[in-house]
């Protein structure tokens, strides 16, 4: 939570949660101003320092009234002598008439007299330093009409000062001005004597003065504050570009009440489960005992034992259908659209704006300030009728509430917010002023229409849309993406991050066929509940709940839901793509806001270890040759994937399944803390369970045969010494001729042992270092040698069967917004590549990527497939280039090879073979200590190097 606080002021604040407390000093050197930061990274919300000018010139207002002898550091014998001088000055002034000012009296000189105590302005003796609430512990919670309150509760300078000045409500001498007025009007209706009169007259003569002379260092003070905001909230989350000030177009849907698929039901059939409620009829008859629900653990904290596994109450329970509150997704209860809840356009404002606001509020910051940022003018804003856009108009409805929506904090809050932009307004224009406080579209929203409003932890709607398996999702978003990538160039579109309507179901991780993952698409057909607006503190939340036998996502109040509040829940959105996740910026008003709805998650996070490309391509081999196991299907079940993914996949995908699991596993047990082994869990189950669906799609297209295929020794000897064409000797063949190198001796003799191929090819590299020591067709060529003659294993790709999707339909509404109006409803396809399943295979942790085996294809290169021979070209190979290429070799062997300007020779990875294996790979897949001694050996001579034997499995078939 953002967070300000300023001397004795600070209230309650320092023990709220913060997202930046409050310093001076706000902007470091070191920051870098070229990007946003966190929000909880961010400098300080700064207190406005007009607030010690206004003090200041209130004090000086306050010494012209004779209380200025209760000043603690006035000398006592002093108090006559100031007042006689005062009223004496008073009285040579007092007959000055004006008939446009109501304060002015005409009066006798001869009526004057020495003031009484009880003349006074101020009645209490005046404490510089306390802070008061806005709120007096007596007044009531609403009022009708906020000026005429105000104005009659305005009786001294002391209550002015306690409750308007040292709460920052005056940005303006002339708004102190104005309650000086109202005081001295009242003071003027009680006076009993022209004594009264000429003193109330001559303090408000000087009061004047006093305020003329403060206006310009006020105005100068406000001026300073309005610039330190700007530079204080400068890496803030904010819109950007033009200010739009109108409300998006509604995207039409169809409603409907249960979900839809396009093949035929088949993916309906995987919402059934055999989890059942079986309560004992206690506790789901309150709404209380039914809740909370804890978005941190995805749970109910119930007293209910159905409600707690989430599962509705069935016939099974001994509870009473009329009674049981644990029935409503069955029984189609919840707020009814247009009767209990409207969809309209919602406003909201970025962190920029929020920290504005907080910088302005009334003074002293606690909880109450917070919530009325964060929620009640979000609601005034969204109740607006017209310049949403405009923070005043919503202002001016909290101030002009005659309904008792809004309290009397609420209206003092907004008074004291409407102060600020009319002071900065008059000093730099209302445009200008403004800008710090924008107020932007979101889009559709969904607001409470009850008067009572909506109880915590009842169901709000069922969340329906056309339902998709994993599979045929992705499918859709890649003929989505490709078709607006391929719009955007040809119309000249801007870039515009996409509307989130999706959401994921879940199969429960205890449930008896295991964990799943399935897809609603709600952006063509759905309910009301889809057009809930994002909040990073929401009042509502998502949950996957079973109901009569099937799976379900209803969305629950979290809290009570007042008349008017916008229903929002946390998207929880992610993008590996830096620009979506920076053009997403979050409106959601709250105080805990992220700054951004789509979190960046970034490749390295999903990376490490355990799921490096050779160690991923390692299990790949070992599942095309393994056999499921009951310890296999042992790790399965603790991870929860059971019969639901298991189902219909062939043995090698069941066998890379629990090898992936096996890595999942290992990388759970090496967290720290409970919630982050949730996090990754959650992350990496449901990444493995797409993955496995879009495999298994892929292999009903085409074959179920195993992807991988490794080389016998006497295919690798054909590799290594054959007559193919593609045979590593036919390659330095080729090499030999481009550049007449004196290795054709060696070349010509006949091999029939694999050993003995791979000890020619160190002959080969021996004669062609001496050669060429520093070039890459001689030096560089004779390392890649070495790498092939120290290779244990060669394996091929099984090739699948090429093939295109069915046609798949996009709708206008479901393209980028800034190409909407360039499309009608058009029908597309996805191909498919042969090596589409590999791709998935080794980039099964994130599934954002459009084509995986093309980044299969680029994590190849240096790692599995060497640099080419027959392709090499006659560039330098120097001793620090190779190094360079050893380095990496040493500490990164999964990455791919490293592209130097003018220092990476070895860039050309063409493999007419299309035989792959390195001794880098051998380390992960069958021997941990291949590479260090293959590096150990390079330079050594042929007669020295001591070559590991060739590896494949033993159920390898020629």
């Amino acid at each position: 939570m953002l967070e300000i606080a300023r001397n004795s002021c600070e209230g309650n604040s320092h023990n709220l949660p913060n997202q930046a407390g409050f310093k001076p000093n706000c902007i470091k050197k070191s920051q870098k101003r070229n990007k946003p930061l966190p929000t909880f990274s961010l400098p300080a919300v700064r207190a406005p320092s007009s607030y010690g000018e206004i003090e200041q010139m209130f004090k000086e207002v306050a010494k012209i009234d004779d209380s200025v002898g209760y000043f603690r550091d006035m000398p006592q014998k002093n108090y006559q002598k100031i007042i006689k001088e005062i009223v004496n000055k008073k009285t040579m002034t007092c007959e000055d008439t004006a008939e446009d000012n109501p304060l002015a009296i005409i009066i006798n000189k001869n009526d004057l007299g020495i003031p009484m105590k009880k003349l006074r302005l101020s009645y209490k003796e005046v404490f510089f330093e306390e802070c008061y609430d806005i709120i007096e512990e007596n007044e009531p919670e609403f009022v009708t009409d906020l000026e005429e309150y105000d104005e009659n509760k305005i009786t001294s300078l002391d209550y002015i000062y306690r409750h308007n000045v040292i709460t920052n409500k005056y940005y303006s001498a002339s708004q102190v001005k104005k309650d000086l007025e109202t005081l001295i009007k009242n003071k003027m209706l009680h006076t009993q004597s022209d004594c009264e009169r000429i003193y109330i007259r001559a303090f408000w003569k000087e009061a004047k003065k006093v305020l003329e002379e403060s206006d310009i260092k006020i105005r100068a003070s406000v001026l300073l504050d309005w610039n330190e905001a700007i530079k204080v909230n400068y890496l803030a989350a904010k819109v950007n570009g033009p200010w739009f000030k109108g409300e998006y177009a509604s995207r039409k849907y169809e409603i409907i009440e249960d979900y839809v698929t396009l093949d035929n039901g088949e993916t309906y059939k995987r919402l059934a489960t055999s989890k059942k409620g079986h309560c004992n009829g206690i506790d789901c008859d309150s709404f209380d005992n039914l809740g909370p629900y804890d978005l941190r653990s995805g749970t109910w904290i119930s007293e209910n034992s159905d409600r707690k596994e989430k599962v509705e109450c069935s016939n099974d329970c001994a509870c009473s259908p009329d009674h049981c509150l644990n029935r409503q997704l069955s029984k189609s209860q919840g707020p009814k659209l247009g009767l209990d809840v409207v969809e309209k356009p919602s406003w909201g404002f970025d962190v920029y704006t929020y920290r504005s606001i907080l910088g302005y509020i009334m003074h002293p910051i606690t909880a109450d300030s917070y919530y009325f940022i964060g929620t009640i003018l979000p609601k005034a804003i969204n109740s607006v009728a017209s310049n949403n856009w405009d923070i005043r108009e919503s202002l001016k409805l909290i101030i002009n509430d005659r309904d008792n929506i809004f309290t009397l904090r609420h209206k003092r809050y907004s008074q004291g917010l409407l102060n600020a932009i009319s002071s900065i307004s008059e000093i730099i224009g209302s445009e200008a002023a403004l800008s710090v406080f924008k107020i932007h579209p979101k889009g559709t929203g969904v607001f409470c229409l009850r008067k009572e409003g909506i109880s915590r932890n009842s169901l709000i709607v069922e969340y329906v849309g056309e339902l998709y398996s994993p599979a045929l999702w992705f499918e859709k978003q890649d003929v989505i993406k490709h078709f607006n990538n391929s719009m955007k160039n040809s119309v000249n579109a801007t870039e515009s991050v996409p509307d989130f309507y999706n959401i994921m179901l879940e199969r429960h991780y205890d449930d008896p066929e295991g964990y799943d993952v399935l897809i609603i698409d709600p952006i063509v057909k759905g309910s009301f509940g889809s057009r809930l607006s994002h909040s990073c503190s929401p009042n509502c939340g998502t949950v996957t709940m079973i109901s009569e036998g099937k799976y379900t996502i209803g969305i629950y109040a979290l809290n009570n839901i007042s008349y008017l509040d916008e229903l929002t829940f946390d998207y929880n959105s992610f993008t590996e793509s830096k620009e979506e996740h920076l053009q997403s910026v979050c409106l959601c008003s709250s105080s805990i806001c992220r700054g951004y709805y789509l979190a960046f998650a970034q490749n390295s996070s999903n990376s490490g270890y355990s799921f490096s490309f050779l160690h991923r391509k390692s299990s790949i081999i070992k599942a095309s040759y393994g056999q499921f196991s009951k310890e296999d299907l042992e790790i399965c079940s603790k991870y929860h994937i059971r019969s639901a993914i298991l189902n219909k996949s062939p043995e090698w995908l069941k066998v890379w399944i629990s090898l992936t699991v096996r890595d999942i596993d290992l990388e759970i047990n090496l967290l720290g803390s409970e919630i982050e082994k949730k996090i990754a869990l959650d992350a990496r189950l449901q990444n493995l369970a797409i993955t496995i669906d879009k495999i298994k799609y892929c292999l009903s297209k085409t074959s179920l045969h195993m992807p991988i295929r490794v080389l016998t020794s006497e295919q690798a000897l054909d590799y290594i010494w054959g007559n193919e064409s593609k045979s590593v000797k036919n390659q330095l063949l080729e090499l030999q001729q481009r550049f007449s190198l004196n290795i054709l001796d060696l070349l010509r003799e006949d091999i029939y042992e694999l050993d003995s191929a791979r000890r020619q090819l160190l002959k080969i590299r021996d004669k062609l270092r001496i050669e060429l020591p520093t070039r890459w067709i001689g030096a560089g060529i004779a390392d890649m040698i070495h790498l092939i003659a120290y290779t244990q294993t060669f394996y091929k790709e099984n090739k699948y069967e090429s093939f295109e999707s069915d046609l798949i339909t996009i709708h206008p509404c479901e393209v980028s917004k800034s190409l909407t109006e360039e499309v009608n409803k058009t029908t597309h396809k996805k191909k498919y590549s042969s090596y589409y399943v590999h791709g998935l295979l080794n980039g099964w942790y994130k599934q954002c990527v459009e084509k995986p085996n093309a980044v299969l294809a680029s994590e190849k290169r240096g790692t599995v497939t060497l640099s080419s021979i027959n392709g090499a070209c006659d560039l330098e190979y120097c001793i620090n280039i190779r190094n360079i290429l050893l380095k990496h070799l040493r500490k990164r062997p999964s990455s791919p090879w490293p592209i130097k300007k003018n220092k990476s020779p070895w860039s050309n990875y063409s493999n007419p073979a299309k035989v792959f294996g390195s001794p880098m790979l051998d380390c992960f897949y069958s021997d941990p200590e291949a590479l260090n001694r293959c590096l150990n050996d390079i330079d050594k001579v042929e007669s020295e190097c001591t070559i590991p034997h060739y590896f494949s499995p033993s159920n390898v078939i020629n």
